[in-house]
């Protein structure tokens, strides 16, 4: 067989060639790396329904082309549409609790589908897809090499990893992989001079780019992608018996790699297929995917999502592996879609994928171009076992893209003298951008909520708490759907001392997410730290029925457990917890406290390791949070803690200082003088000058009190003179009036009682009772001072009431 002639017509530049290659270097280039956004689908998606609607309203206001336009009329692009278009009334049906997210970028791509698919000159269009797809290629792949060599100005630049415009290693490696059968048909078969040395150039860049990405999926895709475009050609051009001997042996090589990819899953095979922890991640995502699915009727009940319904089929040992982390594999897509549609739209949809499988397959070898689109697509396919393509911009409107094509270098496939569905052709196109004009409010939306969101992370991380929660809530506000939106505002109110507001941000959380775990674990909390505690333990009760194993429900029924001091309870709930999350410091830190309280001053090392790790981690503010709570538990850690901070303030200043500092609103710390003199040094060394000053000035001042209390009242007098400079408390003053009393120095002590009340709120009546000072009375002076701390008192209640 040889290459027959492509489809050549009337010559149209908008719709034959600027419209995909828009499309594609688009999605690819106009979502560069943004700092501190904390995720880039949203930029994608408003790209590509942004310049699908710009081309769309282009062709409704150009003149010419077909009067009617059949496109519509092709089974797939009909059916793929049909299938968009019931995932989106589903999120919409499922208002708050559904993302529109997934469906608005399917209904973009199919629409890029149809640009493409409809175009006039089939040839030039192609082409003009291989030249896109291979600028974006060379371009992400050149860029990638210097993030890998470290010539970046993005905010990972110091990681070195090459995730070039598309925000993580493996959104590039799949990208690549479809781009690279692509570019290898470009240098192929090339149309103008250019191009072979484009094609070989793109070529080259997207497998350095697959090799730094490491994605051994997306290098297995490319492979399978590239191989049966070598076949296709040789089948085409001879020698067709060596062409599907090689078809043989890779079809057994695919079933060999299969198998050992699912030895790998169980723990052998080997090591360069890929890590056997990820592998088998996937494998238990789909086991858990198919429970789901076989537990549902025929169709999916409306408002229901995969979100809510996959954690209580989750796997504990997948949780495990995933380190606790929501999982990012084929579940985002292929069966995010695949529950939503249930068993007989899933079957509809595996119907459509086949039919244009095998209408591909039906016209191998006829074109390298054609048989390039049909290796790309098999690479996603490939892909989509273990990722999520279809959710990712770029990769999503390259599908489209390449299928419009493929649908367009196809119309021979068409039976002759059938019935096809046609449309006015710029009415349809014009009711298809205003279409995707409305579905591009929704996305915009999301972009502005993320920019808050990006906000409220950026300033978290400053420790500009206030700045953080209000941002945080403008996101929340903006995007009523914002589900990791609400459970961070959630955290963070419930962090800063907020449990009722924190409450309410974390029902709306639950509302969009009931399925959600560490939601439920977090409003439980929430619920407790405001009182009431029977709340709580029903919210938990109910969560851990569905899910028994979750570490956070353990936690937070743990701490329930330590509130009612059943200390043995959370150690046990506490002990599960971590062996699940073994690498989780802040449960680490949870399971000392819990120890603490079954056997009070016998668990300090464990406490103090967890204290320590969470600083070398640089989580301070739960390390400071950890702290108080183990002090309610067992008092005696106080001494081992300062030590601790004397030993680390010399490799981590900030974290020592953080640590003592977070113990000195403990009532035990206030009193313990020893506590405070190291904590004054920890303070001190870690330049924390100021209240290392005033911790070392209480210090003087409780040792000042014990001269006292033993009768050596010129060393009180003394120390709490030095107390007073250093620490401006009024105590330190009441003390230096005793002494001074004493000492017989009554106009000097009236001043000290004097400068006392002026330094802050202090007992008129303690004074007029104390044996030192009411040896004073009477005197005017004095009386006055006494009427102004007793007017003071009177005042400061007021305003507190």
């Amino acid at each position: 067989m040889t290459d027959a002639p492509l489809p050549h017509e009337t010559r149209d530049p908008l719709r034959t060639w600027i419209g995909p290659a828009a499309l594609i270097v688009l999605s690819a280039w106009a979502f560069l790396p943004l700092d501190g956004i904390p995720t880039f689908d949203s930029a994608k998606l408003v790209v590509v329904l942004g310049a699908a609607t710009v081309l769309l309203a282009l062709a409704a206001a150009r003149p010419g082309g077909a009067a009617r336009d059949t496109s519509w009329g092709d089974p797939l692009l009909l059916g793929s549409g049909v299938l968009a278009i019931a995932v989106l009334l589903a999120a919409l049906a499922a208002g708050e609790r559904g993302t529109l997210e997934g469906p608005l970028l399917a209904v973009a791509a199919i629409a890029a589908a149809w640009i493409t698919a409809r175009t006039p000159n089939a040839a030039d269009t192609a082409h003009a897809v291989l030249r896109a797809t291979a600028v974006a290629a060379l371009g992400a792949g050149l860029y990638g090499c210097l993030q890998r060599v470290g010539l970046d100005v993005t905010p990972w630049a110091a990681e070195r990893v090459p995730v070039a415009t598309f925000g993580n290693p493996s959104f590039a490696a799949e990208y690549q992989a479809m781009a690279l059968p692509l570019a290898l048909a470009l240098a192929w078969r090339p149309q103008h001079r250019l191009d072979r040395p484009l094609g070989i150039a793109a070529s080259l860049a997207a497998l350095a780019h697959l090799g730094l990405a490491r994605s051994r999926i997306d290098l297995l895709a490319a492979g399978v992608a590239v191989f049966t475009l070598i076949v296709l050609r040789m089948e085409a051009q001879g020698p067709r018996k060596l062409a599907r001997g090689l078809f043989a042996a890779g079809a057994v090589g695919i079933i060999a790699v299969a198998l050992l990819f699912v030895r790998i899953a169980s723990g052998a095979g080997p090591a360069w297929l890929g890590r056997s922890d990820t592998v088998r991640i996937r494998a238990l995502v789909w086991d858990g995917t198919l429970d789901v699915l076989g537990s549902l009727m025929a169709w999916l009940p409306v408002g229901a999502t995969f979100a809510d319904l996959y954690p209580a089929h989750r796997s504990s040992e997948e949780f495990m592996l995933s380190l606790g982390r929501d999982v990012v594999t084929p579940h985002s897509d292929v069966l995010g879609f695949a529950l939503t549609l249930g068993i007989i739209g899933s079957v509809f949809a595996l119907g459509v994928v086949l039919v244009l499988g095998g209408r591909l397959l039906r016209e191998r070898g006829r074109d390298a171009v054609a048989d390039a689109l049909l290796a790309s697509l098999l690479a996603l396919g490939v892909s989509a076992l273990a990722s999520s393509p279809l959710t990712h911009g770029a990769t999503a409107t390259l599908a489209g893209v390449v299928a419009g094509a493929a649908l367009a270098l196809r119309p021979a496939l068409r039976p002759a003298g059938r019935a096809w569905i046609s449309l006015p052709a710029r009415p349809a196109a014009a009711v298809g951008a205003a279409l995707l004009l409305f579905a591009f409010v929704p996305a915009l939306t999301r972009l502005r909520a993320d920019s808050f969101h990006a906000l409220g992370r950026a300033a978290l991380a400053k420790g500009e708490v206030p700045l953080a929660l209000r941002s945080l809530d403008a996101a929340a506000q903006i995007h009523e759907g914002a589900f990791t939106v609400r459970r961070e505002l959630g955290a963070l109110l419930l962090n800063t001392g907020k449990p009722a507001a924190a409450a309410r941000a974390l029902r709306d959380a639950q509302r969009l997410r009931p399925g959600d775990p560490a939601c439920t674990a977090d409003l439980a909390r929430a619920l407790m730290a405001s009182g009431d505690l029977d709340g709580g333990r029903t919210l938990l009760d109910a969560a851990l029925e569905a899910c028994a194993w979750h570490p956070e429900l353990l936690s937070a029924r743990a701490q329930l457990a330590l509130v009612e001091g059943r200390g043995d309870d959370a150690e046990r709930d506490l002990s599960t917890a971590a062996e699940m999350l073994g690498h989780d410091a802040r449960m680490a830190a949870l399971l000392a406290e819990a120890r603490l309280a079954a056997r009070p001053g016998a668990e300090h090392e464990q406490a103090l390791a967890a204290l320590r790790t969470l600083v070398e981690q640089d989580d301070l503010s739960e390390a400071t949070r950890a702290v108080p709570r183990m002090l309610r538990q067992d008092e005696s850690l106080l001494a081992p803690l300062a030590a601790m901070a004397r030993r680390l303030v010399a490799t981590q200043p900030e974290g020592a200082a953080a640590l003592v500092a977070a113990a000195l609103d403990h009532p035990g710390a206030r009193v313990d003088v020893g506590f405070l003199t190291e904590a004054a040094s920890v303070l001190s060394l870690a330049g924390w000058t100021e209240p290392g000053s005033r911790i070392a000035g209480r210090a003087l001042g409780l040792r000042a009190q014990t001269f006292l209390a033993s009768g050596q009242t010129e060393t009180a007098l003394r120390l709490a003179q030095k107390a007073a400079v250093r620490d401006p408390d009024p105590q330190h003053y009441v003390t230096v009036a005793r002494a001074l009393a004493r000492l017989d120095q009554r106009t000097d002590a009236i001043e000290a009682v004097g400068r006392a009340i002026a330094t802050g709120p202090v007992d008129p009546e303690a004074l007029r009772n104390d044996p030192d000072l009411a040896k004073l009375l009477p005197d005017p002076q004095l009386e006055r001072y006494l009427e102004a701390a007793a007017a003071r008192l009177a005042a400061d209640s007021g305003a507190e009431r």
